[in-house]
């Protein structure tokens, strides 16, 4: 269950860095789309890894996806626990994945300017003026 909230984690950090650079909802979207599927495609749930080309293959083994699945097939399969190796990467590829893409996303939205939700509903009846004191 660990690895599948890491990878969800990691999907959430990296629909964050999408949504600090599209402006629109739609654009968003096909951005999440053009990213995400072929990240499933690619991680050797549909077809093993041995198939496909090896530049294709060295791309794969860098993303989340990849190593979760296999640690997640390991486990399931195997019986393997967290002392192999492919188990425990299953755990610490998607966490830099979650930690690098946060951080993009943080700086990213620090320096486009963007205003969450939150921010504008705490200081809805705030003038800049006020805002600018604090």
């Amino acid at each position: 269950a660990g690895i599948l909230i890491l990878l969800g984690w990691s999907g959430m950090a990296g629909g964050l860095v999408i949504s600090s650079i599209t402006s629109r909802e739609t654009e968003a979207m096909q951005m999440g789309m053009a990213v995400f599927f072929p990240a499933l495609l690619l991680s050797g749930v549909l077809w093993p890894l041995e198939a496909v080309p090896k530049w294709i293959s060295w791309y794969s083994l860098s993303l989340p996806t990849t190593w979760a699945s296999g640690a997640l097939r390991s486990v399931m399969i195997r019986g393997w626990g967290i002392d192999h190796m492919h188990v425990w990467m299953g755990y610490l590829v998607p966490l830099v994945w979650f930690i690098g893409l946060l951080g993009v996303a943080t700086l990213l939205i620090n320096r486009s300017g963007k205003q969450s939700l939150w921010f504008r509903f705490r200081n809805r009846n705030k003038s800049a003026k006020d805002l600018v004191q604090e």
